[in-house]
């Protein structure tokens, strides 16, 4: 499982850039602003083109066919991890159009909140997204990113992401691995 730090907010240039090709903007994981899905997909059309840039380059030199497989692999794990994360902005962003201000659930009103960042494990590493957060009514939302944990994130939910960091994809492998140990 490769380990690939993705998140939304563009910076120009940077030279700890993790993606490809270092003339390419990065990610900054930091970053609390949710950034839509148009955004993604400009960055996940210019690491395409970036992977085939090294194919062309660095791609065609080493001594096997070995050293060029591994060679793609982490691209192809980076890749793979922004498609997931265009397709969880797009799931928010068609999620929340039609969510109400004000929700009754559990027998208690809660109030929508603004969208809050969530990074998982997942088979590609990991995934940050942003989903929008429902705190208690009566409540003051909390600023930053502790926010009181008695609310709910529809998306999450809608989506069936358990609470912890891991995807189910993970949990489930992680399960099948623990069940084969002596």
């Amino acid at each position: 499982m490769a380990q690939t730090n993705t998140a939304l907010k563009i910076i120009e240039g940077g030279k700890n850039s993790k993606t490809p090709n270092e003339q390419n903007p990065r990610w900054d994981e930091k970053s609390k602003e949710f950034p839509g899905s148009e955004v993604i997909e400009k960055h996940l059309r210019d690491e395409f083109e970036a992977i085939i840039q090294w194919v062309k380059g660095k791609g065609i030199n080493p001594n096997t066919f070995r050293d060029s497989e591994q060679g793609v692999i982490p691209h192809l794990f980076h890749f793979g991890c922004l498609l997931l994360m265009l397709m969880l902005a797009r799931r928010e962003e068609e999620h929340s159009k039609d969510l109400p201000h004000k929700i009754k659930r559990y027998g208690k009103w809660f109030s929508r909140g603004r969208r809050y960042r969530r990074t998982i494990l997942t088979f590609l590493g990991q995934v940050t997204y942003w989903r929008t957060y429902y705190f208690p009514e009566g409540e003051v939302e909390q600023k930053g990113e502790d926010y009181s944990g008695k609310g709910f994130h529809p998306l999450d939910h809608e989506l069936g992401l358990s609470s912890d960091k891991f995807s189910l994809h993970i949990i489930s492998f992680a399960s099948r691995l623990a069940a084969m140990m002596p």
